[in-house]
């Protein structure tokens, strides 16, 4: 499933509290392989635990709570207590290309920052949540949504994308650092 504008991005303002909403149309997650892609700039890079990038939560438990996210300033990856972090620092204001990936086969977690990994990790068990709502944008740091607890993105996401298998090293390299096929 791919969303894609003819050279646009999408700005989401977190002073605005803008995110996108993705309803029941979306495909299961749970115990399914899949990648998420998309080129991310980050206008500001606040000391925010994260900024949302995507989350599909219907219970605050492990592997019920699917969250990407910018944490201290990392891509991140996790399913509630059962996460992955990646290496480098992102900064505002310049393009990176990420690529969070779970492969059911082996429960293994993986990013990637401008096509190459980052880090991976055998989760303990696959994401198995089942909630009808994922967001871009946001996410809810704990399990009573508020103000306070809530934290938005604010940048700029590009070519976001979702495939129901998990990518290989070479696609996702490919996505990351071709300019033209």
């Amino acid at each position: 499933m791919t969303i894609t504008g003819s050279g646009q991005s999408l700005l989401l303002n977190s002073t605005l509290g803008q995110y996108i909403s993705i309803g029941s149309s979306f495909p299961t997650l749970a115990n399914h392989s899949w990648t998420f892609e998309l080129w991310l700039h980050l206008l500001a890079v606040p000391s925010a635990l994260n900024l949302g990038i995507l989350m599909q939560c219907n219970s605050f438990n492990m592997s019920l709570c699917l969250h990407i996210v910018i944490r201290y300033q990392k891509a991140y990856l996790g399913f509630y207590h059962d996460d992955l972090s990646g290496l480098q620092t992102i900064l505002a204001n310049r393009w990176y290309h990420m690529a969070f990936v779970f492969d059911s086969s082996s429960n293994y977690q993986s990013i990637y920052v401008n096509g190459i990994l980052e880090q991976s990790r055998q989760s303990s068990q696959p994401y198995q949540g089942h909630s009808d709502n994922l967001t871009v944008g946001w996410v809810v740091t704990d399990s009573s949504p508020s103000a306070n607890n809530s934290e938005y993105l604010y940048g700029y996401i590009d070519q976001f994308s979702f495939t129901h298998r998990s990518k290989s090293p070479d696609e996702i390299l490919n996505d990351g650092t071709l300019s033209c096929y």
